[in-house]
């Protein structure tokens, strides 16, 4: 249930068509949440027939006609009501703090490395964090830092290189 309400808080902000939706969603919520773009279409069809959002067609000259997706009042009020809840504290699936569970099976060697690893990973998920709150311009720069550094062969043999010139990095596994 929490898939419709993430993106009445992304609706909330400002109108977007379903494409703007999956990719505003995947920029906002990587770090925590995960939903493929047809989950977030049949989601939308879904919170249009409950109400919360309305949609506008526009029309496009050379592709098909857009839909732009408006939360309504009903929508804000679900969203709200989402809001003031308490928290779940169900259980999470971290498959790193499986990885480290059986690290054990390691060397010491190697464990110190999983270790750097999954500090390194993030340190760099916190960069991004930190690069989205208090400038969000930043983070474009720093995808853009990180296709170069994606670009570089053998980047993974040197992780004190990595630690010093890369900010942002994609989730640790």
């Amino acid at each position: 249930m929490a898939l419709p309400l993430m993106i009445l808080g992304l609706l909330r902000d400002k109108p977007l068509s379903g494409y703007d939706v999956y990719r505003e969603f995947h920029k906002v919520t990587r770090f925590f949440w995960s939903a493929d773009q047809s989950q977030i279409y049949r989601t939308l069809h879904e919170m249009r027939r409950r109400g919360w959002v309305t949609v506008q067609g526009i029309k496009q000259t050379k592709n098909p006609t857009k839909k732009r997706y408006h939360i309504t009042r009903e929508g804000k009020h679900e969203l709200n009501r989402w809001l003031r809840r308490p928290p779940s504290t169900a259980p999470a699936r971290f498959a790193w703090l499986g990885r480290l569970f059986f690290a054990k099976h390691l060397s010491p060697d190697e464990y110190r490395t999983l270790l750097e690893r999954l500090r390194d990973g993030w340190r760099d998920e916190l960069n991004t964090l930190e690069a989205r709150v208090l400038n969000p311009d930043l983070l474009d720069a720093a995808r853009a830092q990180q296709r170069r550094w994606n670009a570089l062969p053998n980047r993974r043999y040197h992780p004190r290189l990595r630690s010093e010139t890369l900010p942002i990095s994609g989730a640790v596994g």
